[in-house]
């Protein structure tokens, strides 16, 4: 968790009033401030003069492209003031840090001007066994100990969920590699024998009118799948199943088409 609330915050100061209530809501007046005095909108996410005077190159062009991301802003203010309305008020009673179970890593630094340090120690003290990183200086942003940071988070995931987090890429790998050739083995079949004079279409599962007609002995209601519709969504009753199923060879009537594009 980094620069959460876990907890009822103060009131907004008369600054945050004024951002809110005027540059969050007008996407000319916050272009002006991106555009000629970002150093003021870094000051207002919680990042201080001397902190900014101090960000390394790489985090001083990522916080330049945070910045400009930002433009229009009143695409972001539904979100911007629900979460201002809803982090308002977080009733103990309902919000219960306490009964987090999982590893939490907290990070925070002391000079955040938007997020008070107190919500970091209020989530460290009550979620169980939670590690806390804290940090005297880096700001709402963290803009000085983003490699280090980076660093500490990635040996963090992998003492808790290395072995899980594997087998989970693992099989999520596995299964996108299955469906995938599914996928292909359901079209090559599909473009590649098709019976003569019809045109491929996919169509959901039919249902066949008569639950008792069979094809060489097996029931067309276990037997039917998607292949087996025309274009007007009927199945003629005078195509073997199998070649209405595209499935046949193509010696049995079944004859391969040339382009792909034939079969759609």
């Amino acid at each position: 968790m980094i620069s959460a609330k876990s907890q009822t915050p103060p009131p907004n100061t008369t600054v945050q009033g004024l951002v809110f209530e005027s540059v969050f809501r007008s996407d000319y007046l916050f272009w002006l401030i991106t555009e000629y005095v970002r150093p003021l909108l870094l000051t207002m996410f919680g990042v201080s003069g001397d902190v900014q005077e101090q960000i390394p190159a790489r985090p001083r062009q990522l916080s330049s492209d945070f910045v400009d991301s930002l433009n229009s802003i009143s695409l972001r203010e539904d979100g911007i003031y629900h979460d201002r309305d809803t982090l308002a008020v977080l009733p103990q009673h309902e919000f219960k840090p306490g009964q987090i179970s999982v590893p939490t890593l907290v990070v925070h630094a002391v000079d955040d001007g938007l997020q008070p340090y107190s919500h970091a120690e209020n989530t460290a003290t009550k979620v169980p066994d939670a590690e806390f990183l804290s940090y005297e200086q880096g700001g709402h942003l963290l803009l000085l100990q983003l490699d280090e940071l980076h660093e500490e988070v990635a040996t963090f995931h992998e003492r808790h969920f290395g072995d899980a987090y594997k087998r989970a890429r693992y099989e999520s790998t596995l299964a996108s590699m299955t469906t995938t050739a599914h996928k292909i083995l359901y079209w090559l079949t599909a473009s590649l024998c098709v019976p003569q004079g019809r045109t491929f279409r996919p169509t959901p599962r039919l249902l066949p009118e008569n639950p008792r007609e069979t094809v060489r002995g097996v029931p067309l209601a276990r037997s039917r799948r998607k292949f087996g519709q025309d274009r007007e969504g009927e199945t003629s009753p005078n195509v073997p199943f199998d070649r209405r199923m595209g499935l046949g060879l193509v010696g049995q009537g079944c004859s391969p088409v040339r382009n792909f594009s034939d079969s759609l």
